[in-house]
């Protein structure tokens, strides 16, 4: 309760966030709709198949970087994602 209190009154204004609300909201309600559905997986579905799904993140953070910011992919970020998908396939198969 005081670490709350504490960030109540000495956090800065939301003045500067206000435009940037929305997209902020998104990002918050994919982020908790991402951790429900994998709690769910792992309840409901292969533990196996839920874990190596939710591995992949990072490649469509970069993915993400990559399409909508415009950002450069280097060459090892690139052989990360190939490393990655790979291996997905790679258990995919067996």
């Amino acid at each position: 309760m005081l670490l709350v209190g504490a960030a109540l009154i000495l956090r800065p204004p939301l003045r500067a966030a206000k435009p940037h609300l929305p997209a902020l909201a998104l990002a918050g309600t994919l982020d908790v709709s991402a951790n429900l559905m994998f709690a769910a997986g792992t309840t409901k579905g292969l533990v196996s198949l839920v874990s190596v799904a939710a591995s992949l993140y990072p490649v469509v953070t970069v993915l993400l970087a990559r399409t909508v910011l415009h950002e450069r992919v280097q060459r090892i970020q690139e052989l990360g994602v190939a490393a990655a998908l790979g291996g997905v396939v790679l258990i995919a198969a067996g």
